[in-house]
């Protein structure tokens, strides 16, 4: 077959339509989940003491009455949505699969899990009573009950909302299996309970009627995809004899060449950018509106400036002009137009491999700037992209670099992501010393001051240190880059990592952070001025060599390939992504940051898209990845919810011993997390298929 023949099997074939029929499925079983989520997310809230407290206080009636209102409407949406997915998934398999085996699977499981189960025939008659009688009378409560466990005289609080059984069973609808499940109930349904069971039974029945259909169309899919690769071995033929021209590139062009087909194009731009060009007239300067009592470090003068002077100012009619060209008959410059096409010249410049790889965004401006100033005073302007490949030729080099990381101290070098975390020692600084002064004789008094205070703010630190071959600033721009994110990801085994109550301050030397309070106190002959960390807890990380071996064992190597974000899974991507934030947090003094950059770091790694619902997904997720037991899940679950809660209730104000707790218990939940994911790095190329891996896992005691 050719080419649009195979397009039309494959568009026509058996599996393509059992696709695209599952596909249309999913948004039934949406409607259900996200009804169900919500209901589950708020029954939870209100079933939170802390919360459910302050809901049915005298104070907060108008909040708490509102509480009772939403739970009703949720409810309501859960059970029309519930029923809505029974129907639709009935008519589905009527639809298509009568007379099927698949149909006799499916009339089987409904029988043995629907048809007189009580928990499903009250969602079903609960429904109806709703949508037929009315609103079922339902009561928020808080009740003292005794609880061994609790921290003060065995007794703690219990909040939520029910369903009260008396008044339910004055209707006379009820069919006799959802009878029994209200007398198995005692006095009160609990609204939480019912949405958690009947949501766990019918999410379950839906994959495994998934699963199901998949093997009913085994043979289809199979077929599919013989279809698909005689597709894919066409296609290649036809485009095999087609293959586009290569621009002339590495192989036939010098180092810092351009092909013909670039020159011309770039060139075009240049003439363009160089042809609007002009004379700017500048407005007066707005002056200071009132005087500084700050005191001059220095007076800076035009005979200091060094090359020309490019900025920004406003001409007479108040517009801004980009001015870097100062002539006999004035400045000269471009207007915001012009400048935007001038950006828009320096990103086709990036396009080119080697230029995107060695030179920065700051060194492309001055050449140019400097080619528009020569061609202005120049009748016949020069080619610029020559001028540009001189130049990058003559700034390229190949250098190494050490960027020292402040409160990090390593006994020896080790390697980690695109460089190595080597010593600052005494002995490195000292050769250094020595270079510095058989290089450059006459200058020995400068040269010890400058080896002084870097052996005052630097020795003992550890480095990262790499080679690079680049232009100078863009080698500074690409280092500094790569250092915080070696040293963020490298941060995450800290001890501050796994400790909530510890701030980590090791960064990149001068962007580490130590809060820091100043106060000057006076009156009635005193004075006094006072200085003080805010945070006492602060972790100065020493490696050694028997540190870096064990670490190896526990992730450092895998991290260790995350740094440069490049040739790397969707996965590790996204594990990346979730260390990055994680580890953001580490480096916080304030706890309520921290907490955000951690929900942040949970929901990067446990969300498929954005448009899930976070909170329910990630408490779900997370439980069901680290809990050992299913009567874990719950309250692992319940931890996650309240660090959302906590999240989104702080208003500036310190947090409370129970709340301390819940954050500390959070952020070391999700550090374990990202541990578990490092397990399955070797297992998973996608994101999605380790989610779904969560959601599948079962325990033994899961009733």
């Amino acid at each position: 077959m050719d080419e649009a023949e195979l397009l039309g099997a494959i568009e026509n074939s058996a599996a393509t339509q059992y696709l695209n029929k599952s596909h249309s499925r999913t948004f039934s079983l949406n409607v259900f989940k996200i009804n169900a989520q919500q209901l589950i997310m708020f029954a939870q809230h209100i079933g939170d003491p802390m919360f459910g407290v302050d809901l049915m206080s005298e104070k907060n009636a108008v909040a708490g009455t509102q509480a009772h209102r939403e739970i009703n409407r949720l409810a309501h949406n859960f059970l029309c949505a519930a029923m809505t997915l029974v129907e639709h998934t009935r008519n589905f398999m009527r639809e298509h699969y009568v007379g099927t085996e698949v149909y006799v699977l499916y009339g089987n499981e409904i029988r043995s899990l629907f048809a007189e189960d009580p928990l499903s025939q009250f969602v079903q008659n609960l429904r109806n009573y709703m949508v037929h009688k009315g609103l079922p009378n339902s009561q928020m409560f808080l009740e003292m009950t005794n609880n061994p466990n609790a921290t003060k005289d065995n007794q703690e609080f219990v909040s939520g909302v029910r369903y009260p059984v008396a008044t339910l069973t004055k209707w006379d609808k009820w069919s006799a299996a959802a009878k029994s499940y209200m007398a198995a109930s005692g006095a009160h349904i609990d609204i939480l309970k019912l949405a958690v069971e009947y949501n766990k039974k019918t999410v379950e029945f839906q994959a495994w009627l998934d699963e199901a259909l998949k093997s009913h169309h085994q043979q289809d899919l199979s077929d599919l995809s013989v279809l698909q690769m005689q597709l894919a071995q066409v296609q290649s033929k036809n485009t095999a004899g087609h293959k586009p021209q290569s621009i002339e590139r590495q192989s036939k062009l010098p180092e810092f060449g351009f092909s013909s087909t670039e020159m011309q194009r770039l060139q075009l731009l240049c003439d363009e950018i160089l042809s609007e060009l002009s004379t700017q007239v500048v407005g007066p300067h707005p002056g200071e509106r009132f005087p500084s009592d700050r005191p001059l470090a220095g007076h800076l003068t035009k005979d200091d400036l060094v090359g020309p002077v490019a900025g920004w100012l406003n001409d007479a009619d108040g517009n801004q002009v980009f001015v870097f060209h100062e002539t006999s008959s004035g400045l000269k410059g471009f207007s915001e137009s012009t400048y935007e096409k001038m950006e828009q010249l320096l990103d086709t410049i990036l396009e080119a491999e080697w230029p995107s790889n060695t030179l920065s965004r700051d060194f492309l401006q001055k050449v140019f700037l400097d080619w528009c100033r020569s061609s202005d005073l120049d009748s016949k302007p020069g080619n610029f992209c020559g001028t540009l490949s001189r130049q990058a030729e003559r700034a390229v080099k190949t250098l190494s670099a050490w960027v020292p990381i402040a409160n990090l101290e390593t006994q020896a070098p080790f390697e980690f992501g695109l460089g190595t975390i080597s010593p600052i020692s005494a002995d490195m600084i000292n050769a250094r010393h020595a270079e510095l002064l058989s290089s450059q004789t006459g200058n020995e008094e400068e040269i010890s001051l400058m080896i002084d205070r870097i052996r005052k703010e630097m020795q003992g630190w550890a480095a990262v240190t790499m080679t690079i071959r680049a232009e100078p600033e863009f080698a500074s721009e690409r280092i500094s880059a790569i250092s915080n994110d070696t040293v963020a990801l490298l941060n995450f085994f800290s001890p501050a990592a796994s400790n909530p109550r510890l701030q980590c301050p090791v960064a990149p030397l001068g962007s580490e952070y130590v809060p820091m309070s100043h106060s000057l106190v006076f009156g009635e002959g005193h004075f006094s001025y006072s200085q003080q960390m805010l945070q006492q807890e602060l972790v100065h990380w020493r490696i050694s060599e028997a540190d870096v071996h064990n670490l190896r064992n526990n992730g450092l190597s895998y991290v260790s390939n995350l740094v440069s974000g490049e040739s790397i899974s969707e996965f590790d991507a996204a594990v990346r992504g979730s260390v990055l934030l994680f580890a953001n947090g580490i480096v916080e003094s304030k706890w309520e940051n921290r907490l955000v950059y951690t929900l942040a770091s949970m929901e990067k790694l446990l969300l498929k898209h954005n448009m899930e619902y976070a909170e329910f997904n990630v408490a779900e997720r997370m439980s069901r990845l680290i809990s050992l037991t299913y009567g874990e899940v719950s309250q692992i679950r319940t931890q996650v919810l309240k660090a959302y809660r906590l999240r989104n209730q702080r208003n500036g104000m310190l947090f409370s011993h129970s709340e301390k707790i819940s954050y500390f218990n959070f952020v070391s939940l999700a550090h374990e997390v990202i541990r578990h994911a490092f397990a399955n790095a070797t297992v998973f190329q996608s994101q999605e298929k380790f989610i779904d891996s969560i959601e599948k896992r079962s325990f033994s005691d899961d009733v």
